[in-house]
């Protein structure tokens, strides 16, 4: 009577019902729907091929052991099974439909208290060696990869490393960003930046996740929240200080063509130094930008990388502005098409630090105060945008995969538009 098929119609005809039931379950909707979400997404995103009977098989496993560890934890009785039922769709007219499904939730329930007398370590990998599998299995690039490497073996490992995957706590973990916020410096021995401890709590939930999707391991810490980081207000260049910049640029100064491209197509100082002469298309009047220069450290050693852009996004093609064209022209007209635009060598690009200097030195000869390179960026999205630009073209001309980013990073209002905001608006004059 009771078999696969049969629980894969009553149980998860679609996603959100077995987010109901697993809700039901677990009496913890945060732990349960992530659980289940994170798992139907894995399945779908990275095993398009699964057949459905397979990733039910796979999600109630992810909810059957959370449930177990839950109980474990509060040594509640099992879940009467009026109350699990309850949380079904609604039974259908017939009968034996009902039947069907209610031996469905008696095979859930026995599977839950046949766990609940398991080991409660689900998973003994510590989280040392949870990395290392999570390296060997994730396809990320290499400066995202060392990115981690450096995270991990700086700041979690010596305090979190030996620690197995299941017995890590929501309580120990958060104690743990705590304190790296106020002691978490190498050396000085101060607190490391709100962003800093945000981005190791999020390595370390997405080490969690991975061994809850590969190893079908419960961890309590993952329950934990993630500290809060206040977005840095964005600084941008004002009408006077561009103007001011432009007459200190030269054609002949490989910065002056640095300072065009970010500034005219909102190109990141990575991508700017990565830039060949065969990107550029003169007859169509548009540049394709397909990688990027990072300096990284590769097992001791510093080094330049040239790698595909930041994110798939990031790959894109930008109509060029006809006075940035021109320069372009100017500037390529005798090297090959191999070429590096801003060392003007086929062998070794620019080194994005070598330009940040360039600006640096460039900003204090004009008598502008200090900003990074990438204020270049965030002004030319600012002024698209005060130009009328629609958002998403913005977006796409940035390179960005979500326009909420483009909304929430890149956009500032300058001093200039809020004053003509605030001109326009004339409700009450007195005496009159």
């Amino acid at each position: 009577m009771f078999s696969a098929d049969t629980l894969q119609q009553a149980l998860v005809q679609d996603y959100g019902r077995l987010c109901t039931l697993a809700n039901k379950i677990l009496q913890d909707s945060h732990l349960a729907q992530d659980a289940v979400q994170e798992s139907w997404l894995r399945l779908n995103r990275a095993r398009p091929d699964t057949t459905d009977a397979e990733k039910l098989r796979h999600l109630l496993l992810v909810t059957v052991r959370h449930t177990a560890l839950n109980m474990r934890r509060s040594r509640r009785a099992e879940p009467a099974e009026d109350a699990v039922f309850a949380a079904l769709p609604d039974a259908g007219p017939l009968p034996q439909e009902k039947l069907e499904r209610s031996e469905a939730v008696r095979c859930l329930l026995a599977a839950m208290q046949a766990l609940t007398h398991e080991s409660a370590a689900v998973c003994e990998l510590t989280l040392k060696e949870l990395f290392s599998q999570y390296l060997l299995q994730t396809d990320v690039k290499l400066s995202t990869r060392e990115r981690y490497r450096f995270m991990l073996e700086r700041h979690i490992l010596p305090h979190l490393g030996g620690i197995p995957v299941s017995r890590l706590t929501a309580k120990e973990l958060s104690s743990f960003l705590l304190w790296m916020k106020q002691h978490g410096r190498l050396h000085s021995g101060g607190g490391l930046s709100a962003k800093t401890v945000r981005d190791l709590a999020v390595l370390i939930k997405t080490l969690l996740r991975f061994a809850q999707r590969e190893y079908h391991c419960v961890c309590d810490a993952l329950n934990a929240k993630l500290p809060a980081c206040t977005q840095k207000k964005i600084d941008v260049f004002s009408e006077t200080e561009l103007a001011a910049l432009g007459k200190a640029l030269f054609p002949s100064k490989r910065i002056s063509l640095a300072v065009m491209l970010a500034l005219h197509a909102g190109l990141r100082v990575g991508e700017v130094c990565a830039l060949r002469v065969s990107d550029i298309d003169f007859l169509a009047g548009t540049l394709h930008v397909c990688r990027s220069v990072q300096r990284i450290t590769l097992h001791g050693v510093s080094r330049l990388l040239v790698q595909r852009p930041k994110s798939d996004s990031s790959e894109r093609i930008i109509p060029l502005h006809p006075e940035l064209l021109l320069l372009l022209k100017r500037v390529s007209a005798k090297l090959p098409p191999d070429a590096y635009l801003m060392t003007d060598r086929e062998d070794r690009p620019m080194d994005p630090r070598t330009c940040q200097y360039q600006f640096t030195v460039l900003l204090r000869r004009c008598g502008i105060r200090h900003r990074g390179f990438h204020a270049l960026r965030h002004t030319f999205a600012t002024r698209c945008v005060e130009a009328g630009a629609d958002i998403k073209s913005v977006s796409e001309l940035l390179g960005h995969a979500d326009i909420k980013t483009t909304l929430k990073l890149y956009v500032h209002p300058s001093m200039e538009s809020k004053r003509r905001c605030i001109q326009s608006v004339g409700v009450l004059q007195i005496g009159a």
